[in-house]
């Protein structure tokens, strides 16, 4: 990809430009004064609303708060010339954070990663081979009407953990099965999707391999 900085976009062109790769397929969660949503979002007549599917039952504007004050993982943007058809996601070091953000929680997200050696921090990849990553490493990741650049100057929106807000552990585990649901019809099994050594792959796939 080309590391010259992007030209920047109006933000619902840029969210009409993600409409193109799957947008509507990702929860959204917005707030106004007195309700909270949660939910798809639709493009219609060039207006952007969240369509409320009912998620967040009982659930008061303040408490979604630390979401949007505390909860930010990275962000989704559509990316030209990627090998993947799909959004991307880039992780928090490769966001140009503003100030609003600046007390996530660096250190846990420095920490997560996967087997393959990838970090949630600095990973750039398909939406849905990081939204596994983060959901496999405890989060919820759901996105944000809150326009967030890249490093490389690319117009995304917000990706926040919907566990910063307060919830009981049925909430949680709906959550996590409807989001991990939605990403993972996505995802394929080709060995291609990541490099993985020698020593790598012996580890993690020897005993499905039969002795001749």
């Amino acid at each position: 990809m080309d590391t010259k900085k992007a030209v920047k976009k109006p933000f619902i062109k840029v969210i009409q430009e993600m409409f193109e790769k799957d947008l509507g397929e990702l929860l959204v969660l917005h707030r106004t004064d007195t309700k909270v949503y949660l939910g798809p979002l639709v493009l219609k007549d060039g207006r952007v609303s969240v369509k409320d599917v009912g998620l967040l039952p009982n659930i008061k504007v303040s408490d979604v708060d630390p979401c949007f004050d505390n909860g930010f993982l990275g962000c989704v943007s559509h990316s030209e010339g990627q090998e993947w058809d799909c959004l991307s996601f880039h992780g928090m070091e490769l966001c140009d954070l503003p100030v609003s953000l600046s007390s996530t929680a660096h250190s846990t997200l420095a920490s997560a990663g996967n087997d393959y050696g990838e970090n949630l921090s600095d990973f750039m990849g398909s939406v849905y081979r990081g939204f596994k990553l983060m959901l496999d490493n405890q989060f919820i990741p759901i996105l944000l009407l809150r326009n967030i650049h890249t490093k490389t100057g690319e117009s995304g929106m917000a990706v926040t953990d919907l566990r910063m807000m307060s919830m009981d552990v049925s909430m949680i585990r709906n959550l996590n099965h409807v989001v991990r649901e939605s990403v993972e019809k996505h995802l394929s099994s080709g060995v291609d999707d990541v490099e993985i050594h020698d020593d790598q792959f012996a580890e993690l796939f020897g005993d499905f391999i039969k002795n001749e």
